[in-house]
């Protein structure tokens, strides 16, 4: 019989154990292994679970970003710094033609004493002497049998020929200069050549006997006349001699003097060589080229006395002209109020010799008790437009008569001042107040008749406000003499001087307005920018370039209004309210609102992408070591 081997039966139990323990000792050994190598190269699920959640947030960016921009509309930055740098080269001008004419006696004429090539010198001469100011000169002998013209020929409207033989030396002779300057008024507004910036001086020429006899042997007799500038746009010179050899040159620089100190300066002599625009400051006006006359009767004390006033037919005979003939430069209206206790703000001092209390003139800037003074009632003070206050202060009876003296200690003869930018002030006294009794129940009215004197300081003050000199024109010592404009109280040639600058000043305030609104929106990209600002940008920089085309061709109102409109829009681009809201709304305001929701889940994602990152990085280098040493 086969022996039967028995085999022995197995211990499940310890075998299960062993095989546990070299399943565990297999894994400490693949565990020690990670250490240095491994045999797989490492999974990627993990790495684009992470990098899947920041590109969720990458993509997420464009969308938050269109859903939070503001709107701006285009603006042409381009063409407002062309503007600007445009200004910058070469100023904004109106341009001046000056007429010269000879209205000669008839025997210059036959004596020849006045030949084509004497006016063609006295042109050249005018230019010479007028120095840089591009002033057109056209020169015209027009005598009673002859009419000769040199000089430039622009297309514009000069006074023609037939001024010798109108009658002109017959009303020369009557040696009255108002009617002269209605003479010649007349003669050019038939003809329709009396317009802005358009000027006319009329030599008229006289015997040299007679110049002789009245000017001696100096050795200036022939341009010793006398020189009138009337109150439109002409000026004449009579008594000079045209007889005299060489009358040219000395007749073109008195000519010069006139155009350049009256007709393009406005009275003021220009000793640094710059133009009135430069030496003036600006008008008291608004963007819109506004402004409210407000004028207030001061009653110090109504219980000395109490004054009131014929306000409405003041303005009706004396003020409506003035507004009327300034309308071209800007738009005036007229408000008033009578206002009771209004003290001053400074003490007087009396003095015996004068029999009056007198203020200071250091003390003049004081006089206006803004406190007591309630000027600013007008509806005007809460808008764009410009409040310029006429005050006529009533004393009381302790300090009346009250005078201002001047900066040299005598007494100011209109016994007001004025305050550039706000105004005047004009102290009206009682006649004979200081041996009048206080009597409070005593009412007196003021009327027109006796306003007409303050009336005149008011004007001469809105003259002083709007950079003319208070008076008319008079240079005895030159032989410069003027007609006043007594019924409007400003010349036809002062408002072309005020338009002049007002254009200037407008054009140059609409560029540098333009220039500052295309600098704060560069500055803030998150400001909003609505189309009515746009619309207003291309308005101003259309209006400014139709100022410039009309300066030209010296459409002086087109010019000045066209500039009007563009400083207008220009501020009112700049102060849009929309933008006004933005110009304190910095980018750090955003950051500090955006922050607290995105950097704390962001700085999980990023720190967990680093992490993962990294973790990838070390597993692939141990794939590779482990690849490495079972390749070689």
């Amino acid at each position: 019989m086969e022996e039967l081997t028995e085999v022995p039966e197995v211990d499940r139990s310890s075998e299960d154990a062993r095989g546990h323990g070299n399943g565990n000792i297999r894994k400490e050994e693949e565990g020690k292994g990670d250490e240095s190598s491994r045999r797989e190269p490492p999974g990627r699920k993990r790495l684009f679970i992470t990098f899947s959640v920041v590109l969720c947030f990458l993509l997420g960016v464009p969308f938050w970003w269109k859903s939070t921009e503001v709107y701006r509309a285009p603006l042409p930055f381009s063409a407002i710094e062309e503007h600007a740098r445009y200004l910058n080269s070469s100023a904004f001008a109106l341009p001046c033609h000056l007429h010269i004419i000879f209205a000669s006696a008839p025997s210059h004429t036959r004596g020849g004493f006045v030949t084509g090539s004497s006016l063609e010198k006295v042109a050249e001469s005018f230019r010479q002497h007028a120095g840089d100011v591009d002033f057109g000169v056209r020169v015209t002998l027009d005598a009673e049998d002859s009419c000769v013209s040199v000089g430039r020929e622009d297309g514009g409207e000069y006074w023609r020929c037939g001024l010798a033989k109108s009658g002109l030396h017959d009303v020369v002779d009557l040696h009255d200069d108002d009617r002269l300057d209605e003479f010649l008024w007349s003669f050019s507004k038939d003809q329709n050549s009396s317009t802005g910036g358009r000027y006319t001086v009329v030599v008229i020429g006289r015997e040299g006997s007679d110049v002789g006899s009245q000017s001696g042997m100096h050795q200036n007799a022939h341009v010793n006349g006398r020189t009138v500038v009337g109150k439109h746009r002409h000026a004449w010179m009579t008594g000079v001699d045209l007889s005299h050899p060489g009358f040219e040159d000395g007749i073109a620089s008195r000519i010069a003097d006139v155009a350049m100190t009256y007709f393009k300066n406005g009275g003021r002599a220009s000793k640094t060589g710059r133009d009135e625009e430069d030496q003036v400051a600006s008008m008291p006006l608004s963007a819109d080229g506004e402004a409210v006359l407000s004028f207030s009767l001061l009653n110090a004390n109504p219980e000395d006395w109490i004054f009131d006033w014929d306000i409405e037919e003041v303005e009706e005979r004396y003020l409506q002209p003035l507004i009327e003939v300034m309308e071209p430069v800007a738009r005036l209206s007229i408000e008033s109020q009578v206002l009771y206790y209004t003290p001053k703000a400074v003490s007087s001092h009396w003095d015996e010799a004068l029999k009056a209390h007198l203020v200071p003139f250091k003390q003049l800037p004081f006089f206006v008790n803004s406190n007591e003074w309630h000027l600013d009632t007008s509806s005007a003070a809460t808008g764009r437009s410009k409040l310029l206050n006429f005050a006529i202060y009533v004393p009381a009876a302790n300090e009346c008569p009250l005078h201002m003296q001047l900066s040299s200690g005598r007494i100011s003869p209109t016994n007001g001042f004025t305050s550039p930018g706000w105004g005047g002030v004009i102290v009206h006294n009682l006649p004979g107040c200081e041996n009048l009794l206080p009597n409070k129940s005593e009412n007196y009215r003021l009327t027109s008749k006796e306003l007409e004197p303050l009336v005149g300081v008011i004007v001469s003050q809105i003259r002083a406000l709007f950079g003319l000199p208070p008076t008319f024109v008079k240079n005895s010592k030159a032989g410069i003499y003027g007609v006043p404009a007594a019924v409007t109280g400003i010349a036809d040639w002062e408002v072309d001087v005020l338009l002049r600058r007002r254009a200037t000043m407008d054009i140059n305030a609409s560029a540098s307005t333009l220039l500052s609104l295309s600098r704060l929106v560069s500055s803030l990209p998150n400001m909003v920018i609505k189309d009515e600002i746009g619309e207003q940008v291309q308005s101003s920089l259309a209006q400014a370039k139709a100022a410039q085309s009309q300066s030209l061709v010296g459409a002086y109102h087109a010019a000045a209004e066209a500039a009007r409109k563009a400083r207008s829009q220009a501020e009112a681009a700049f102060f849009q309210p929309s933008i006004m809201s933005m110009l304190y709304f910095p980018a750090e305001h955003q950051l500090a609102i955006y922050t607290p929701f995105f950097v704390p889940v962001l700085l999980h994602v990023l720190v967990a992408l680093l992490k993962e990152g990294s973790r990838y990085k070390k597993e692939w280098q141990k794939y590779k070591r482990w690849h490495m040493r079972q390749a070689t």
